[in-house]
């Protein structure tokens, strides 16, 4: 049975690579990297390499993204399919230039961990990922798998909340892209009664560029799912019964320039990586309002 892995690239700001000696695979292109970009490929087919050309396995993959911070390069063939990940020590220069915040802030760190332990586990239960290929979603090993991610969840729920509690939505100047990613992924996997009480918090920290409006939207379309409204952006999907259906959406003429507003891609560019139309695809109202 083939693995495959999902890998989405949240890409920060300006970045040099500071290294001695530079790996470069042969015969193959570097790749250009897309904001947000949810990547599929057959594992087993790819090479994941360290800036020396060293390979990585994936234990060795989740300690680096714990210990430091990396910069991924990708490489494909003359056919665009991707052979080669190599993962560079990066410097981020906007966070780390004489009066930057992000590298002295001591939440930083604490939540680049969050974010890793947040994606890590999301990794193997994406449609094309490793558990999901191996296990049915009804065996014993998947819903084992799903438990311990939900306890890390609620570990990473209980962290991030008393870090908003106490400093507020911490903004990129304050900590840097990354751990401002946190935030968002944290509480935008935690329950109504949570994305509420912060949602407005958010909501104020794009407003004023220190968070991405993209997340602003995503977290808006989430509340609006679990209240059983129509979804404003259509970022939001929900499988019943095996069948993957896009949440009901308000206005669906006017939602590509709501999405371009807030800087998300069209629609339809959306749903086709999930292999999803519109409207075919979207979910009866009667089954939604169940």
């Amino acid at each position: 049975m083939k693995n495959y892995i999902t890998i989405i690239l949240f890409l920060v700001s300006t970045q040099v690579v500071l290294a001695q000696i530079r790996y470069e695979p042969q015969g193959l292109k570097l790749k250009e990297k897309q904001e947000n970009e949810d990547l599929r490929f057959e594992f087993s087919s790819v090479t994941i390499k360290d800036n020396e050309g060293k390979t990585i396995d994936l234990i060795k993959l989740s300690q680096m993204t714990q210990s430091e911070k990396y910069d991924m390069d990708i490489y494909e063939d003359n056919e665009g399919n991707i052979k080669e990940l190599v993962l560079r020590l990066k410097y981020d220069v906007e966070l780390n230039k004489p009066g930057g915040q992000g590298h002295e802030n001591p939440l930083t760190k604490e939540l680049e961990k969050i974010w890793m332990r947040d994606q890590m586990l999301r990794a193997f239960i994406v449609p094309d990922g490793c558990i999901t290929k191996a296990y049915d979603k009804d065996s014993y090993q998947y819903q084992y798998f799903i438990s311990l991610m939900i306890q890390e969840d609620k570990k990473n729920r209980e962290q991030v909340c008393q870090i908003i509690d106490e400093h507020g939505w911490l903004g990129v100047s304050e900590v840097g892209q990354l751990a401002n990613s946190a935030l968002f992924l944290v509480i935008q996997h935690s329950p109504l009664e949570t994305l509420e009480k912060y949602f407005p918090l958010l909501k104020e920290s794009a407003v004023n560029g220190e968070s991405k409006m993209t997340d602003m939207a995503l977290m808006y379309d989430r509340i609006q799912m679990y209240k059983k409204e129509k979804q404003v952006f259509g970022s939001q999907t929900a499988e019943v019964n095996g069948k993957l259906y896009i949440i009901p959406i308000e206005d669906p003429a006017k939602v590509d320039i709501r999405r371009e507003r807030v800087g998300l891609q069209a629609l339809a560019e959306y749903l086709k990586y999930l292999g999803l139309n519109y409207p075919e695809d979207e979910m009866p109202l009667e089954l939604y309002k169940k």
